[in-house]
């Protein structure tokens, strides 16, 4: 069959063992292989040859297998070693103005959003190979520089996508945190409303606030127009139970199962040191009731 040769502007991106390894592979298929090595310039080639002894080396079988060897190891190559330096050029086009610990942080969020791109079959970066073996069949030169420049396109644009969410991602993140610093210090500079709150899981996974007693607690926040929002989606369920118990500054809050900090974190990060978790108690037995509304004069 005729050979490949494949090439890179310079050594160190791992290309030629990945290629070293293809070729003991084959070797040990029966096929006799040669890998050569050559600089000009700039420029590494490396040139692989297969044949078979029997002269079969031009059987269609043989030369996809081939193929595939040399385009598995040029995906191996572009997903290892060119794929952390482009989500880094692809964050610095976007956001130049981070610094760089926050930008390694972004890239760390952006790798693992491309990380679980591996489960989907039908994504770029899961065609990589493809891309290659379709290149190869089309030429027997393949410079990797090039390819992953001008043939992965594609490829490129859904690296952009997982940039793009990994600083949506921290961005909310970041406005997260500030919001909940300005409540902690809003919180802890009132002074002590209710002395405690308990939160108890309510009907229609909606929560109800009572006090240590047991009564509920009066707020102007929790009304049936405010819960119609809640049901279409319009306002958020911890978001609502944040802005109550903020208005309410209690000293102590408990929340009662299976309300924890997993659905409340939020609850967790702003009443950090003023919060409770019960196991279980007469009061998350009780009876479901909303939480009352404020009495009218």
């Amino acid at each position: 069959m005729p050979g490949l040769t494949l090439g890179e502007r310079q050594e160190g991106t791992g290309l030629f063992p990945r290629l070293e390894r293809e070729a003991r592979l084959l070797r040990d298929a029966g096929l006799n292989v040669t890998l050569d090595r050559k600089q000009l310039g700039d420029r590494l080639f490396y040139r692989l040859e297969v044949y078979r002894e029997d002269g079969a080396g031009d059987l269609p079988e043989v030369v996809e297998l081939v193929r595939a060897s040399a385009a598995l190891a040029v995906s191996e190559t572009v997903l290892e070693e060119f794929e952390p330096l482009l989500l880094d050029e692809i964050l610095k086009r976007l956001r130049p103005a981070y610094p760089a610990s926050e930008r390694a942080h972004v890239l760390q969020q952006a790798r693992a959003i491309v990380g679980r791109l591996e489960m989907d079959a039908s994504s770029e970066r899961s065609r990589v190979m493809e891309r290659a073996v379709q290149h190869l069949n089309e030429e027997n030169l393949l410079m990797i520089d090039g390819f992953v420049r001008f043939r992965l396109k594609e490829y490129h644009d859904e690296l952009a996508d997982c940039v793009r969410q990994a600083i949506d991602d921290h961005e909310f993140e970041k406005e997260r945190a500030e919001f909940i610093a300005l409540l902690r210090d809003f919180v802890d500079g009132r002074p002590q409303g209710v002395r405690e709150i308990h939160v108890l899981p309510s009907e229609n996974e909606r929560f109800r606030l009572v006090d240590q007693s047991g009564f509920p607690v009066e707020t102007s926040y929790l009304d049936d127009f405010t819960w119609e929002l809640v049901d279409d989606g319009q306002v958020d369920m911890e978001e609502l139970l944040i802005t109550t118990l903020v208005s309410l500054a209690p000293g102590k809050v408990v929340c009662h199962r299976p309300i924890e900090t997993r659905d409340v974190p939020m609850v967790q990060d702003v009443f950090h040191d003023r919060l409770d978790y019960c196991a279980g108690c007469p009061m998350c037995q009780g009876p479901v009731a909303p939480t009352a509304r404020p009495r009218t004069h």
